[in-house]
């Protein structure tokens, strides 16, 4: 891990610090291993993709004075100046972050000429039922606690839902965006990682031009445990109602009519409009 992981941005700020000339970028979706990825990452000497851009990170910066002047511009700046190593900046990105403060200016300035690695989840159906489970207890890493709560919690169907829209939102997002930006990610999925994590690193570096830290890599590859696997019941159990919820509806039509991802912010009028006259493709 990088020594400043976690430091607020007002003591990173170095002197002659040397300008970013380049750019990692991981785009990411919930429940792809992405922090894992992130710390073998740090641990092969390369800067730590945060989440640089999360609506929480985004408003504790913009209101604690840090950034004199706000903007998302000078934002960046202060990233590069604090965040980067050796010229190399880095950052985590799920795509409602991109679309909440990149699709813009800033975000054409920040994605110029990066490296840009898509992560993936093979199981789709796990993947959501993965970020229903964490959703509905709380409990989002082996490092975190478990909330308590009833053995059959009320909101779990609202879960499975919410959570199955937000992966396909997600995916779709990015799709599109690659797609009308001409972006070819470099594309990392979580059987890639599991079965060689240290050989996805290496090839991302080589790709980049910079020396791997083999001995830090492999010190973090022997103390591995592998992938999160808390909740093993909690997730049989939601996994469960998820196909008695879902199953019936995957040879439906009407699951697939008229609709599109991903979907634009709406208000329950437009939505109750869309649903009765089918939503236009925005583009």
């Amino acid at each position: 891990m990088l020594p400043f992981q976690d430091e607020p941005l007002t003591t990173l700020a170095q002197q002659n610090a040397p300008p970013v000339t380049q750019k990692l970028l991981i785009c990411s979706a919930p429940r792809t291993m992405s922090t894992t990825f992130c710390a073998y990452l740090s641990a092969a000497g390369l800067a730590y993709p945060e989440e640089h851009f999360g609506t929480g990170r985004v408003n504790l910066v913009k209101t604690s004075g840090v950034v004199p002047h706000w903007s998302l511009p000078a934002y960046l700046d202060v990233l590069y100046n604090a965040r980067s190593r050796d010229g190399l900046f880095a950052s985590k990105i799920q795509f409602r972050q991109f679309e909440m403060f990149l699709t813009n200016e800033t975000g054409q300035r920040l994605f110029h000429d990066a490296v840009v690695v898509k992560l993936c989840r093979s199981d789709v159906r796990a993947q959501f039922v993965s970020e229903a489970t964490a959703t509905t207890y709380d409990h989002w890493s082996d490092t975190t606690p478990t909330r308590t709560v009833a053995d059959d919690p009320q909101n779990t169907s609202l879960n499975i839902r919410s959570s199955l829209r937000r992966c396909l939102e997600n995916e779709a997002g990015w799709h599109a965006f690659f797609g009308l930006s001409g972006i070819v990610p470099m594309l990392v999925t979580d059987q890639m990682m599991i079965e060689d994590m240290a050989g996805v690193i290496r090839r991302i570096a080589q790709r980049l031009g910079r020396p791997v830290d083999e001995d830090a890599l492999q010190a973090l590859a022997a103390n591995d445990k592998g992938r999160y696997t808390a909740q093993k019941e909690e997730k049989a159990r939601i996994a469960a109602q998820a196909e008695r919820m879902l199953q019936p509806h995957a040879f439906n039509i009407n699951t697939y009519r008229n609709t599109r991802y991903p979907r634009a912010h709406r208000s329950l009028r437009t939505r109750l409009k869309h649903r009765l006259f089918g939503r236009p493709v925005e583009f």
